[in-house]
Order: C-alpha cells, then structure tokens, then sequence
C-alpha cells in the first residue's frame, strides 16, 4: 500500500456513472437542527489502484445537532483545486470543475459529485479502510463513521434548506470531532513542498526560536552546511509557493471552517497530517524567520515580477489573519467573545467564492454572539439578488 497515490484527477469530458440507478431523493429534515451526515462504505482491501478507485458506495443518516452526534466535517473547494481555473472560463462546459461528471451509490441510488469532491472522498475511504496502528488511532489522524459534507448532506436543489444549513454551518464545525482539510491530489508541487518542510524539520520550529534564524544569509551554501540541513533550491522553493497558491487558501469558507474547527488535519493526495501543528507551524516558522522573503530573492526576476507571488503574499496573510482570529476565539469566544462582521469582511475582501453572496453568508458563523449588531440579524437567504446581499 505504500506505493499508492492519488494524483490530480482532472474532470473527464463524459460523466463516469451509470445511469441506472435512480436520482437521489432528500427527504425533509425534520427540525431544524438535523443534518445529514455521510457514511462511506469501507473497502475490503486494498492492494493496488483498482482497489483504491472502486466506485464508492455509501449511505445518508438523519442526525439532530441538539443530540451530539459524533462526525467530522470536510473542508475543500469545489472547482479546481490548484487554482488554476480563470473566472473567465467556462467550469459548466463538458470538463469543467463546476459539473458533476462522477457518480456514487448512496442509499441505494445515485447522487453525482464534482471532481474535486470525488478525489478527497476516495482519499478519506483509504484512510478509513486502511490496516489502524497506533499513529492511526492519535486524535488527528482517527477518522469518525460519520462524515459532514456540503456537497452531498445539503439537498442543493432545495434552495429553502441550502439557506437553513447554511445558517448551520457555524454550528456544524464548531461540534464536529475533527475537520479534514482536502487541499488536492499530489502533484510536483506536493513533492517540493514536503522536501523542504523534511529539509528545515530538524530546526525548532517554535516561535520563540525564530528570531536567532532571522540574520542568515539563505542563498549562502554556507549557512545550510553550518545549519546540516539540505539547501533549499530556487526550483524546490518555486514549487512550494505553488502548493500555497491552491485554490483552498484563496477560499472565503476556510476562514469559518478552519477556525471553528476543534482539531483539523491536511489531506493531499494520500499524505495525511495535523494542519495548526504541522503545516501551518511550518508555514508560520518560514513567516517569522523571514526566509519566505530571502529564498525569493533566489528567484528569476521574471518570476518575482509574476502574480504568483502576489497571490502567495495575499494567501500567507490570510492564514496569519485567521490563525489569529483562530486564537482570539479560542480564548474569548465561549465568554460572549466575536469579530464584527465588517472587520472580517474586510480583512478577507481578497478571498474568493463560486457564489458572490458567500463573501458574506461564509462569515456568519463566526458573529453568533453579536446579538446586539445589525450583522446578527443576517440570514442566509439564496433567493435573494447578489445585490441585496
């Protein structure tokens, strides 16, 4: 099973399911503090790529939130996952990150998914069926039966309901057990991006520890001997700053669901790790050092001049932006602590949405607690214009 990956799958020109199994019906969720939650079915064995693209089978349950039931919740985007898709083109056309072109199983009939949603669940169904060790049993790496997916546990035709769960989605986070973070298949970017992260591991990564790497000199071969780590290259540091320009950094919903979430984990192809502790620690330890800043300086000028970089600034200041906003409600928000709505808004303008209403509805639940605001009294509401919103 080591040898197994999950690549970058790009939305075939025809759809892949089969016709033969009937629409998926929703029925009416009950009170309106149920949700649907998703149960993947597991596989037998895995063995090799045939086993791991099986078509995936699964199931709906009906669970009240007033109940506590025990889930995770998912967190990706629904287009192209390395960001590479214009506003401009058409994502509805045959191909397209927009369309639904795999098919699934659930409850004995069939409901169609996205590209990118398809790839993150067959990577969660490895992690599920896969032999458990102790590494697999730690709280960031356990995975629940139970699965929160917006995609499939929202009725999407039903514009009533979307709006209600919206509402929810504050809620559904906050309760869930751990949040996985689906960031795309492993690319090369992927492979750059781990070899630097495992290049500066044996450094402290601690921000206290940041301040004695700050004076040196990173082109210098000599410091990466002094420091007997292995050199980061222009061409490793270019791939890494890829792998921050995917599409899920860009996201308005991160925000929401990144920082409400009680534990989350990075999911990328195959590779499986804690997000706060691992990677974004890493991220952060690169900030703090300002080493983002010199290993640029390695760059082509042509590159610099490029709006990747631009977009990696906007995205790194995005993370600083919600890590902090992440600890101010870890230590305020169960004492009547919230942001106002225009101060997120702002601070996340840059921040990117399929549906234009979302650059406000994608914030509410982080304002729960302004009872007293105007913001308070926003709804989720998709019959509404975009200009009304």
């Amino acid at each position: 099973m080591t040898s197994l990956q999950i690549n970058l799958i790009e939305p075939p020109n025809t759809p892949t399911y089969t016709s033969y199994l009937p629409p998926l019906k929703y029925e009416k969720l009950p009170t309106p503090s149920s949700i649907r939650l998703l149960k993947i079915d597991r596989l037998h064995s895995i063995k090799d790529n045939l086993d791991l693209f099986r078509p995936i089978t699964c199931s709906l349950v009906v669970k009240d939130l007033n109940d506590r039931p025990k889930y995770d919740a998912l967190s990706y985007t629904w287009g192209d996952p390395l960001g590479r898709e214009s506003s401009s083109s058409d994502s509805t056309a045959p191909g397209g990150w927009a369309t639904t072109p795999f098919g699934m199983a659930c409850n004995g009939q069939r409901v169609k998914v996205t590209t990118n949603l398809h790839t993150a669940l067959i990577a969660i169904r490895y992690h599920l069926s896969k032999p458990q060790t102790p590494i697999s049993q730690l709280p960031f790496f356990r995975m629940s039966e139970y699965i929160w997916v917006d995609q499939i546990c929202i009725n999407q035709a039903d514009i009533s309901e979307k709006s209600s769960q919206v509402q929810l989605m504050g809620r559904i986070y906050r309760e869930c057990v751990l949040v996985h973070i689906w960031l795309g298949g492993y690319q090369k970017d992927t492979r750059d991006l781990q070899y630097v992260r495992q290049s500066l591991e044996p450094l402290n990564w601690k921000p206290h520890k940041c301040d004695k790497y700050k004076a040196l000199d990173m082109v210098d071969r000599q410091t990466w001997r002094v420091l007997g780590i292995r050199r980061i290259t222009r061409k490793r540091a270019r791939g890494m700053i890829n792998f921050f320009n995917r599409a899920w950094f860009k996201r308005s919903w991160i925000l929401q669901e990144e920082v409400l979430a009680p534990m989350s984990n990075a999911l990328f192809g195959l590779t499986l790790m804690p997000f706060h502790q691992d990677l974004i620690g890493f991220m952060a330890f690169l900030k703090n050092t300002g080493w983002f800043e010199k290993l640029f300086f390695q760059m082509q000028h042509k590159y610099l001049q490029s709006t990747v970089i631009s977009e990696f600034f906007s995205n790194i200041e995005r993370v600083a932006y919600s890590l902090g906003i992440r600890n101010y409600f870890i230590q305020d928000h169960y004492y009547g602590g919230s942001l106002p709505l225009g101060t997120i808004t702002r601070m996340f303008r840059a921040s990117e949405a399929t549906d234009p209403r979302d650059k406000v509805y994608a914030f509410l639940g982080l304002i729960e607690n302004e009872a007293t605001q105007k913001a308070a009294q926003i709804v989720p509401d998709y019959s509404r214009s975009i200009e009304s919103v």
